[in-house]
């Protein structure tokens, strides 16, 4: 079996990941009803998304790589965090998602 450090010494090179920070909250004019998510992608310069859904939030930010990186199929790692301070936030409260772009993902002997 290949691991991902074992894989990157072959001719095919894993493209860098995007790191993406998203979390949900609640509506501040409107406590009882949807979460609203949010999120911030890493690149140079921060860019930050809002969406009605997780699913939808994803799909912006790939969107947003697609665009602004067409000759590129740059696979994005996901950070779920809790919407509170920084400094309160344990590690085992970020769940943490790899999205691929589509046709372009690791073969089944990749470790993460």
């Amino acid at each position: 079996m290949e691991t991902a450090v074992g894989a990157l010494d072959g001719p095919d090179k894993l493209p860098p990941e995007v790191q993406f920070f998203a979390k949900a909250k609640r509506d501040e004019e409107n406590i009882n009803g949807y979460l609203i998510w949010t999120g911030t992608l890493a690149l140079l310069t921060q860019v930050d998304l809002t969406a009605d859904s997780f699913a939808e939030l994803v799909e912006m930010a790939r969107q947003y790589l697609n665009e602004s990186f067409p000759e590129e199929a740059i696979p994005m790692r996901v950070y779920i965090v809790p919407d509170a301070s920084i400094d309160t936030i344990r590690v085992e409260q970020i769940a943490e998602v790899s999205v691929w772009p589509i046709g372009d993902h690791p073969g089944p002997g990749w470790l993460f």
